[in-house]
C-alpha cells in the first residue's frame, strides 16, 4: 500500500471531529484475515454503535445538530501524570454516535469474507459519518503496539 496507509485492525483508535475524546474499534469476532503482525483485520460493514464503536464513544458532542439539546455532566476516562486512570468531568452533550452507512473509501482491491460476501477491508484513509454530522476517522491503525 502507497502513501503509508495501514490496514485498520481490532483495536484502532478513532477519532470524531464533532468529539472530544477518542474511541477504539472493537472487533467482538474476528473475521479470519489477519495482517502480516497476526492482527484481526476490519472491514466495511463493522461499523455498529454498540458492537465496533462504544455508544458513548467521543465523549461530549459539539455537532451543530447534536443527538439532544440538553446539556450534562459527562466523565470521560482519563489518566493522570503518574499514569493512574482518573475521570475528567465537562458540561456538554453526550456522544450518542448514529452510523447509517458502512465505512467511505474502504481498500479498492483487498476483500474479506463478511458472513459469505466480500467487504472491503479497511485503512487509515477509510472514514464514517455520524447521523448528527461527525465525521470519524482513524487516529492509529491499530498496529502499532504489536
Amino acid at each position: 500500500m502507497a502513501d503509508n496507509k495501514e490496514y485498520l485492525v481490532r483495536g484502532a483508535i478513532l477519532v470524531c471531529d464533532c468529539g472530544c475524546t477518542t474511541s477504539i474499534l472493537e472487533l467482538p469476532e474476528d473475521h479470519g484475515v489477519y495482517t502480516k503482525k497476526e492482527l484481526p483485520m476490519v472491514h466495511e460493514d463493522d461499523n455498529k454503535v454498540g458492537r465496533n464503536i462504544r455508544k458513548t464513544s467521543f465523549g461530549a458532542c459539539a455537532s451543530e445538530s447534536p443527538p439532544s439539546e440538553v446539556a450534562q455532566i459527562i466523565t470521560i476516562p482519563s489518566v493522570d501524570e503518574a499514569g493512574e486512570p482518573i475521570g475528567v468531568q465537562i458540561e456538554g452533550i453526550a456522544c450518542s454516535p448514529v452510523i447509517t452507512q458502512s465505512w467511505k473509501e474502504p481498500h479498492e482491491t483487498v476483500f474479506i469474507d463478511g458472513g459469505g460476501a466480500k467487504k472491503r477491508a479497511l485503512t487509515t484513509d477509510s472514514f464514517l459519518m455520524c447521523k448528527y454530522g461527525g465525521r470519524i476517522t482513524p487516529y492509529t491503525s491499530g498496529q502499532e503496539n504489536a
